[in-house]
């Protein structure tokens, strides 16, 4: 997740059953309608509105219970009161889930994608953060959704054609070569949810899982490191076949990866100083020559 590594999404779909994907996503607020139950599915072909995301993740946010968004806060009448239904609902996925996705979703922050614009940010004030970069192909969007345990922000940006107002590309926007998730996005996000943020808190979370929950053991040293693996060990870590899946036939149409996969994934913050993002290159100097979506 913190790499956004597409393939172990799209093979955990697999694993789990597209339709039942399809239909937590609906659970959680997505619009399914219509929505083909396929593996290119877990990278973001379906399309959202920012809006949809922050209702998303508003629920991830409130331990799994349903969060319906808004654009009217208010309405008044000069005879009578107008009230909104309960944007509170009823318990769609299980806490502990929610609260997993939550935890994973810390590391982003503190050891991936969004590491530069929000882990460094100086007004972060050790405020715990969970989120998701996203960039599409030949990015025409870049996105960060993310939450603290108060506030859920989704923001997009959209390459448009000012004349005929069709979806372009957004290579050299703002002076940078590509436009990535954890680029403008997340500093748009960054400032706006330290700016308005008044008390630091912690997400209470009830999860053994995820990024944000310290490992319960330390790691043990074998006492004898020149012996040699057994033929069966052997066997067990060398791949025997191809992976099962393969990549999806269909020109996705939201993310892609702005860093390079790790080999070596690893629950705990990095301590090493960022070392990807667009800068002066046209893509993620980790990354070159990908133009897949991420999810």
């Amino acid at each position: 997740m913190n790499k956004s590594v597409n393939s172990v999404f799209a093979q955990m779909g697999v694993d789990v059953g597209m339709s039942e994907v399809v239909n937590v996503a609906g659970k959680l607020g997505m619009e399914t309608e219509g929505m083909e139950a396929v593996p290119a599915q877990t990278l973001g072909s379906m399309g959202a509105s920012p809006l949809e995301m922050a209702g998303v993740y508003a629920t991830l946010d409130n331990h799994g219970k349903k969060v319906t968004p808004a654009v009217v806060k208010s309405v008044e009448h000069n005879s009578r009161k107008v009230e909104f239904p309960d944007p509170i609902g009823d318990q769609v996925i299980s806490r502990e889930a929610a609260d997993t996705v939550t935890s994973v979703l810390t590391g982003v922050v503190d050891d991936g994608t969004a590491r530069r614009s929000v882990r460094d940010n100086p007004m972060r004030d050790g405020q715990q953060v969970a989120g998701k970069t996203g960039t599409s192909d030949n990015n025409k969007s870049a996105w960060f959704t993310g939450f603290t345990p108060g506030l859920v922000t989704s923001v997009g940006l959209f390459g448009e054609d000012s004349k005929t107002s069709a979806q372009v590309p957004m290579y050299e926007a703002g002076g940078q070569p590509r436009v990535n998730g954890g680029g403008f996005p997340a500093q748009i996000w960054a400032a706006y949810t330290f700016g308005v943020m008044t008390d630091v808190a912690e997400f209470d979370l009830e999860t053994k899982q995820g990024a944000a929950v310290q490992p319960t053991t330390s790691p043990t040293v074998s006492e004898s490191p020149s012996e040699s693996p057994s033929e069966e060990e052997t066997a067990e870590e060398t791949p025997t076949e191809e992976p099962t899946t393969e990549e999806p036939t269909e020109e996705p149409t939201t993310e892609e990866p702005e860093e390079s996969p790790s080999m070596s994934p690893s629950n705990s913050p990095s301590t090493e100083p960022p070392t990807g993002g667009a800068s002066t290159e046209p893509e993620d100097p980790l990354f070159p020559g990908n133009d897949r979506r991420e999810q």
